[in-house]
């Protein structure tokens, strides 16, 4: 090396050094894992047991679904039993140690199997083998008359899940059971008992001091008991009271339909107090609590939902048994 150059060289060596160094520091750095809600693990475990149920309709009828879907059914149902292994082995509250990116990917597989099943149902009547002339069948049943639950009509549900504006994303889905059965002309539009589905349209977090949790809810959906679908628009404007699935008592308070923007709400839950106090209802299904609380809706909480837009049910639901 040149007389010249050495000096150069001696600059850039302790350069190229840190260089060399820092490389394989950068090459083990690894983005945070993100998890998957509680109530996106409970949602996923309501999809399959829907498809549980047509299934088992199906062969009631003489008819099964493809040995294909129903060993992925079986692999599904093994993987939401591994989640809650896994939830339950987490140990931190609202934690469910379960994967964002396995929870989605097992969401794509029941959507698909979903497909799958529906199609098959469809398909039975025109599998069934040909036979000798059946004997003249009695005259068919009056179809389905078209039922449309106006505007403005008030419903309680009842949730199926925890809710809470702690650890709920925008677009976490929910599922509801109707309180009480909505008449239309004195007549039974939709039964107790019909499920209704929403979802999360907005989140804050409580502050520490200044803010307090907000969680807003939109009911979307009401599913027929054969899986028919229809389109709703609610938004939550009361609360009220009721028991989780294990009994226990829940209540939170009551406020009528329609009136209860800005309104406060006690609360109890299970008969201890403070432990929802201030939850407030605001405009468009916004739940409001007090500062630094958190929106906290424990399984079995009623839900007063006004229907902002006419519900058409097209289909005839099956008589109770």
């Amino acid at each position: 090396m040149t007389p010249r150059l050495r000096p150069l060289a001696s600059l850039l060596a302790p350069v190229l050094a840190l260089l060399v160094l820092a490389q394989p520091a950068a090459s083990f750095a690894q983005p945070r894992p993100t998890f998957a809600t509680a109530e996106q693990l409970a949602a996923l475990k309501t999809q399959a047991l829907w498809i549980d149920e047509i299934a088992s309709r199906m062969e009631q009828r003489g008819k099964s679904i493809a040995d294909a879907d129903a060993r992925e059914l079986r692999l599904v149902n093994a993987e939401l039993t591994r989640f809650d292994r896994v939830a339950k082995a987490s140990g931190e509250s609202g934690k469910t140690g379960v994967l964002r990116q396995d929870a989605d990917e097992l969401a794509d597989r029941l959507a698909q199997l979903w497909l799958n099943v529906r199609t098959a149902r469809a398909g039975l009547a025109e599998a069934a083998p040909a036979g000798p002339a059946p004997a003249p069948a009695p005259a068919p049943p009056p179809p389905a008359t078209l039922r449309i639950v106006p505007q403005g009509t008030g419903i309680t549900i009842q949730l199926g899940t925890w809710l809470s504006s702690k650890n709920a994303v925008v677009g976490d889905r929910f599922s509801a059971y109707l309180v009480e059965p909505i008449l239309v002309d004195g007549q039974v539009a939709v039964p107790a008992g019909a499920i209704f589905e929403g979802l999360v349209t907005d989140v804050d977090r409580a502050g520490r001091v200044s803010d307090g949790g907000k969680l807003s809810l939109l009911v979307d959906r009401l599913r027929g008991d054969a899986g028919q679908i229809a389109d709703t628009r609610g938004w939550v404007v009361g609360t009220g009271a009721g028991k989780d699935l294990k009994g226990k008592s829940v209540d939170l308070g009551s406020t009528a339909a329609g009136a209860a923007v800005g309104g406060v709400l006690g609360a109890l839950l299970g008969g201890k107090e403070g432990a929802l106090i201030g939850i407030g209802v605001g405009a468009g299904g916004a739940l409001l609590a007090d500062k630094g609380k958190e929106v906290d809706l424990p399984q079995g909480s009623y839900l007063r939902v006004e229907l902002q837009a006419p519900v058409n049910v097209t289909w005839a639901w099956k008589p109770a048994v």
